[in-house]
């Protein structure tokens, strides 16, 4: 099975830089990697060599196998005249498209970062946070309910909460934020599993767990009291090992 994270694409070194900010992040979309940083989807990596169609549709190059830039179509006119080898994408037609057989890839990589970094209105756009419908269900038992199936958290995410105890969503809006986050890194080294993740959005997420919100939802003032937790935290080293 394919690993979803920046190690199993090619081009996924050119954003490591970018890793190291408490706001970035990665996940499997559309058959690729979806890359996040300071509150925008910046990049979609996708590699899929050879793959010329799309629902039946058969195409002159490759569809995915490159780096999607999503960006609005007012910025679309001008990014094309910048960053060189970009075109259009033929399916997604709201975003740009570096393809890997571009003679600039490399090159254009390099400015995309370049223009992430200095967060450039022309790069990225806003996630999208579908409000959760309203139903006439019977109420929670958070007793019962699973890490997994709180707002914003997964699978991964709950393997580090069990392997230190922590089974269910009560324990978690018990213990609070903080130390929750806490806990999730000690499942994480006991699991034998890295503590790089002790960052600002791992704790946003949490947060917004407890509060049944998307993090992104999360007051600016509330991030800044965990973006100085967290950076406290990595200083005292006591995660520091991965």
């Amino acid at each position: 099975m394919k690993k979803y994270s920046l190690a199993n694409f090619s081009a996924g070194h050119f954003f490591e830089e970018l890793a190291s900010k408490d706001s970035f992040y990665c996940k499997k979309f559309f058959g690729g990697l979806s890359i996040y940083v300071f509150g925008k989807m910046v990049a979609f990596l996708c590699e899929h060599p050879g793959d010329k169609e799309w629902r039946g549709k058969k195409f002159k190059t490759e569809i995915w196998n490159g780096c999607l830039i999503p960006s609005y179509r007012e910025h679309h006119e001008l990014l094309l005249s910048k960053i060189k080898g970009t075109t259009v994408h033929s399916v997604i037609t709201k975003w740009l498209y570096l393809p890997q057989s571009s003679k600039n890839f490399e090159a254009s990589m390099f400015q995309l970062i370049e223009m992430i970094e200095r967060k450039s209105a022309l790069i990225g756009i806003e996630p999208e946070i579908k409000p959760k419908k309203r139903t006439n269900a019977k109420p929670v038992d958070l007793k019962e309910t699973k890490i997994s199936k709180m707002m914003n958290l997964g699978p991964a995410v709950e393997k580090d909460f069990n392997a230190i105890g922590i089974t269910h969503a009560d324990q978690i809006i018990k213990l609070g934020p903080e130390k929750s986050f806490i806990k999730m890194l000690e499942g994480r080294l006991k699991l034998n599993r890295s503590a790089k993740c002790c960052n600002a959005l791992y704790l946003y997420s949490i947060y917004g767990a407890i509060h049944n919100i998307h993090w992104a939802q999360i007051p600016e003032k509330k991030k800044k009291v965990f973006k100085a937790y967290t950076e406290k935290l990595r200083k005292t080293g006591r995660f520091g090992k991965y």
